[in-house]
């Protein structure tokens, strides 16, 4: 696997199981291997609305835009299922 410089500020995502549902989260601080990743509510979260501190290895995260350029890329998660349900409507 190829090493990924991350750095504090930057936005990741978990390719652990346990912490993808959690989203794009930002790196707070990084040291050795490990990182301390953000994780903030959006307005379709559901309750209760707090931030989540975790601590991840580097080597389980990935880099990625962050959420507002995704969306408005078209890449985002609503986007994705948006997508995939004209596409169901299309081959019917």
């Amino acid at each position: 696997m190829q090493a990924v410089a991350i750095e504090p500020g930057v936005h990741v995502r978990s390719l652990n199981p346990n912490y993808r549902h959690e989203g794009v989260g930002r790196v707070l601080k990084v040291h050795n291997e490990i990182c301390k990743v953000e994780f903030n509510p959006t307005v379709f979260s559901r309750q209760p609305h707090r931030s989540i501190n975790y601590l991840l290895k580097v080597p389980e995260l990935e880099l990625c835009p962050p959420p507002l350029a995704l969306t408005e890329a078209g890449k985002g998660k609503r986007a994705e299922e948006e997508s995939a349900e004209s596409t169901e409507d299309a081959d019917e």
